[in-house]
């Protein structure tokens, strides 16, 4: 454990990842698990580190894809609905009865920030996958 868990956590902090600490709890799991014996968990981190390795030969050779189509389209959801938002209260405070309407309005614009939410967690993902990705140098195609 004085070996692994040092390295584990600093090499978890090197990434953006969220799971920056499951390669330490992994590591622990495996060394403190019933059958712990010297060839055991030689094999599991021979295992895993062969398995982070073809990881990253399929990454480099087939140059995965950033995925930011789920961002634009988010973007223009967000947008779309910001629009049917302000657009019905515009409308309803042209009326009469508007001001009833505002407990509705309230209620949709809370609905905004859910839709923001989903953008940010989309260009996270984003930026996620465009980290350390060769694709994304080799294909890009504006500025």
């Amino acid at each position: 454990m004085l070996l692994t868990l040092p390295f584990m956590m600093l090499l978890g902090t090197t990434g953006a990842s969220e799971a920056r600490a499951y390669g330490a709890t992994a590591a622990l799991f495996v060394i403190t698990g019933p059958v712990s014996s010297t060839c055991t968990v030689g094999a599991r981190l021979l295992e895993t580190l062969i398995g982070a390795v073809i990881g990253l030969v399929v990454n480099a050779f087939f140059l995965p894809t950033v995925h930011l189509c789920s961002v634009r389209d988010r973007l223009v959801r967000l947008v779309q609905e910001t629009a049917d938002v302000l657009g019905a209260m515009a409308e309803g405070l042209d009326t009469e009865g508007g001001l009833k309407q505002s407990e509705g309005w309230d209620h949709a614009a809370g609905n905004l920030t859910a839709s923001l939410q989903n953008v940010s967690e989309a260009r996270r993902w984003a930026m996620e996958g465009s980290r350390w990705n060769p694709g994304g140098r080799l294909r890009r195609t504006g500025p």
